[in-house]
């Protein structure tokens, strides 16, 4: 088909199916912002690795993160994740998203970063972590975000921040 946006907002959407948008082949953005999405089911976003560049799942009820949610979208700019409940990210959650330029991952409950979760993020310019529950992060965790210019870290209780380990490689900053 010819769609390139879909906008599906504020609805009662609970799961992402398989193959969901496999016949989407052009689809450049994706919002799915205020349903409430627990669930992304392997392959839900198939069809869409050579076209998406936005999605929006903002404001659902996603509480953990998994390798396979956005694995393929090799053309991903933007992942708006906050205000959901989300409490862990598996270590290769944005493993492939080598393009992605911004991450919103503000108002969840994460309380630990994987210090190989942004590995694969060498063009990011824009992390928001903040308002989550992050006591500690690990001198490895931005060691690749070179390209970055905006990180947010407020309200996130941490409780020791070593800025020459922590940011050593963060020159755009």
């Amino acid at each position: 088909t010819n769609i390139i946006e879909i906008f599906a907002t504020n609805n009662k959407l609970a799961t992402l199916s398989a193959n969901m948008f496999k016949s989407l082949t052009r689809m450049k953005r994706l919002s799915l912002v205020n349903n409430r999405i627990q669930t992304i089911e392997r392959g839900a976003l198939n069809g869409l690795n050579e076209s998406l560049m936005y999605i929006s799942l903002e404001g659902n009820k996603l509480n953990y993160i998994k390798g396979y949610y956005f694995a393929g979208l090799n053309q991903l700019r933007g992942l708006l994740l906050h205000s959901n409940q989300i409490s862990g990210l598996e270590a290769d959650s944005f493993r492939g998203l080598s393009l992605l330029l911004g991450l919103d991952l503000s108002e969840n409950c994460i309380h630990h970063l994987h210090s190989e979760l942004f590995s694969d993020l060498a063009e990011l310019r824009t992390l928001d972590l903040s308002q989550n529950q992050i006591y500690a992060l690990n001198a490895k965790t931005f060691t690749n975000l070179t390209k970055l210019t905006k990180l947010d870290l407020g309200f996130i209780r941490l409780f020791r921040l070593d800025e020459n380990r922590l940011f050593g490689n963060l020159s755009s900053l």
